[in-house]
């Protein structure tokens, strides 16, 4: 089956605006009227327009959040709420602020039995 791609060069900047403002992938794909099917579509897609503003704009959108982070933590702002601002990174960034152990290279099942005996 497929798809009508909607993709549009204005998409680019509408997303980059919202992502530098620390939207979320729901919030640009509202300002962008696609889904979030679509989104991922297309930012897996490597030959598609889209899939480097996609990644682009995720990491700016996490910059945004660590630099109200920094902010909050140094006393630039008045009502920070640590423990908020904490979930929020644990939840939406999951790859850099989760606290599962990293991965070891030698988590394989022969070694785990290997430091067994």
């Amino acid at each position: 089956m497929l798809f009508e791609d909607k993709y549009e060069p204005w998409m680019d900047e509408v997303a980059l605006n919202g992502f530098k403002n620390g939207d979320s992938i729901t919030s640009v794909c509202c300002d962008l009227d696609i889904s979030r099917e679509t989104y991922y579509r297309w930012k897996d897609d490597k030959e598609h327009p889209f899939s480097r503003i996609a990644k682009k704009g995720e990491k700016l959108s996490q910059k945004w959040w660590e630099n109200v982070g920094k902010d909050g933590v140094v006393g630039n702002l008045e009502k920070f709420a640590g423990s908020t601002w904490q979930f929020t990174m644990k939840n939406r960034f999951r790859d850099d602020y989760s606290e599962a152990a990293p991965k070891d290279s030698r988590d394989t099942l022969i070694e785990k039995l290997l430091d067994k005996v």
